[in-house]
């Protein structure tokens, strides 16, 4: 065992071993065996005969069926080659004098002359020093060797110099031009920005103009609305005094009607009178009697001729009041007619004000929407560009500097760092149609996946979007929303972030959806989701844009753990 521990590596040499995997104990009935041998030895080095600054120095050794062995040194573990050393010129180690084995005295003495030489090397202290002798040469022969190699290669290489130095001439020429590129690309850029904003801002003037008309216009249609409601109510109370006067017509009607009968009736009378005037004067006429008889008779016949006259003038003065009447039936029927008219013409006059003003309305609203359509699609462009930007990795300052001067679309595809290979970006947009397409911009730069956080604002406006919301996360491979932000505005019951979840589930294009209302779990959730190549994007109009630092900081902790 004492032999084993320092070192032996011939089981041949050790008593009763075939091979070496006989010195661990295979078992009996009532143990069973070992998976490995190990064995201890402390020897007293308070003469510090062994070169350890201890006064015990403790060999270890442990032996495993698969082969392996583990040398220690005062628990320390070391190699094979460190015992040795260690124990050499002592008379220990494997092949020291101090142990010898069965029948190894005969072989001694019967041992060649050079044989003998190492045992007495071995006793006289020379030994170590012949080891490192040993050693020392064998390591000149190595490095000799070594240097053989290093001249071939630098032979070798000599004959390369050439071309690579003008190799390096045109990578050098490469990267100046690449340099000038990215330059450029930069200035285009950035030129392409500043054209956005010089076209947001001319759109936005437009759109406040509009505004400014439509708000006009809007007033003008509730006068307008107001006074035809007035008029409508006064042509209702001229459609009643139309009415009445109707009535009043008819009764002067069959009035009339009433006098053209008593008309004929005087007249059948006066012809009547006349005939019997006409009878009178004949009947004169042939009188043969006495003068005192026709003169009693024409008193007679004058006397019923004026009662004849005096009626006939009373039944023509009724005649002329009946004509009077008629003529005062006839004008009074013409003046309501010609009120009819009137009221006609004016409900006619509104009803064509109110529907040039309704066209009208519709026109500036049409224009009011063109307007807004035009103004987010100049805002995609813009973020479109901030994200081109953000793409070239020296150009980020540039870009940085350029979209902060852009006042009309602020925290557009900002980048805000990198962590774990994990790039990290916020981005302002929270509208459907800025989303989508800021997504759809976020795929073509070539990430490995699009992780998206979004936070909602405002609960009026969450609840009238939330169908537009199904589709603006195409692009997104993995979205995460949170909890609505207010901007001072009250709850609305049954709307949160989850109204945006449901929405993206109901469409079915994004695998993997999940609202995370609390902060803390978020942050947890995203360190565990995210692979090196991915895109963390966070968007909203809330307290989202704190949470890509947040992000970062944690992902940097657990780096550090």
């Amino acid at each position: 065992a004492i032999r084993w521990v320092m070192g032996e590596t011939s089981s041949k040499q050790l008593r009763g071993a075939g091979k070496m995997e006989d010195v661990i104990f295979g078992g009996t009935q009532t143990r069973g065996a070992m998976g490995y041998a190990s064995v201890s030895l402390t020897i007293d080095n308070s003469d510090h005969g062994l070169a350890m600054d201890a006064d015990e120095v403790t060999i270890g050794r442990r032996y495993y069926r698969s082969g392996e062995s583990e040398y220690t040194i005062n628990g320390q573990n070391v190699r094979l080659k460190d015992v040795y050393e260690l124990l050499l010129d002592t008379g220990l180690g494997r092949d020291g004098y101090a142990i010898v084995g069965q029948g190894r005295i005969a072989e001694i003495v019967g041992a060649k002359s050079s044989e003998r030489r190492e045992i007495f090397e071995e006793a006289s202290g020379i030994a170590r020093f012949r080891y490192r002798k040993n050693e020392a040469e064998r390591r000149l022969a190595a490095a000799e060797g070594n240097l053989e190699r290093l001249r071939d290669i630098l032979g070798e290489l000599e004959g390369r110099v050439g071309p690579l130095k003008r190799d390096s001439e045109k990578a050098q020429k490469f990267l100046e031009y690449s340099d000038t590129r990215k330059s450029l690309e930069i200035t285009l850029w950035v030129d392409s920005i500043r054209r956005a904003q010089d076209a947001v801002r001319d759109q936005q003037r437009r759109y406040e103009a509009a505004e400014s008309d439509h708000a006009r216009l809007s007033r003008q249609l509730d006068e307008f609305d107001a006074r035809t409601e007035a008029l409508r109510g006064e042509a209702q109370q001229l459609m009643l005094a139309v009415e009445q006067a109707n009535a009043d017509i008819r009764a002067l009607t069959e009035a009339g009607a009433g006098a053209d009968s008593r008309l004929a009736v005087l007249s059948n009378e006066n012809e009547h009178a006349r005939a019997q005037i006409a009878d009178a004067k004949a009947e004169l006429a042939r009188a043969g009697e006495g003068a005192r008889g026709l003169e009693e008779e024409a008193a007679a016949h004058r006397t019923a001729i004026a009662d004849l006259r005096a009626r006939m003038e009373t039944i023509a003065a009724d005649i002329a009041d009946l004509r009077a009447q008629m003529n005062a039936l006839e004008n009074k029927a013409l003046q309501s007619g010609e009120r009819q008219d009137i009221v006609n013409a004016a409900m006619a006059r509104l009803q064509e004000s109110a529907t040039a003003l309704k066209v009208q309305a519709a026109a500036l609203t049409s224009a009011l929407e063109a307007a807004q359509a035009q103004l987010d699609a100049l805002n995609t462009q813009a973020g479109a560009a901030a994200g081109a930007a953000a793409k070239l990795g020296e150009a980020r300052a540039a870009a940085a500097d350029a979209l902060s001067q852009f006042k009309g679309a602020r925290r557009r595809f900002t980048h805000v760092g990198d962590v774990a290979g994990v790039t990290v970006v916020d981005d302002y947009g929270h509208h459907p149609t800025e989303i989508s397409v800021t997504l759809g911009a976020a795929a073509d730069l070539g990430f490995k996946r699009i992780v998206c956080v979004f936070q909602p604002h405002r609960y009026s406006r969450t609840q009238a979007l939330a169908a537009e919301f199904g589709h603006a996360f195409d692009s997104a491979d993995v979205l995460r929303v949170m909890d609505v932000f207010p901007a001072g505005e009250m709850p609305v019951p049954g709307v949160s972030g989850k109204t945006v979840v449901e929405s993206v589930r109901h469409v079915g294009n994004v695998c993997d959806v999940a609202y995370v209302p609390n902060r803390r779990r978020l942050i947890e959730d995203l360190c565990d989701l995210v692979r090196p190549g991915d895109l963390l994007i966070t968007q909203g109009a809330g307290d989202v844009t704190s949470l890509g630092p947040a992000f970062i900081a944690a992902m940097r902790e657990r780096e550090g753990r």
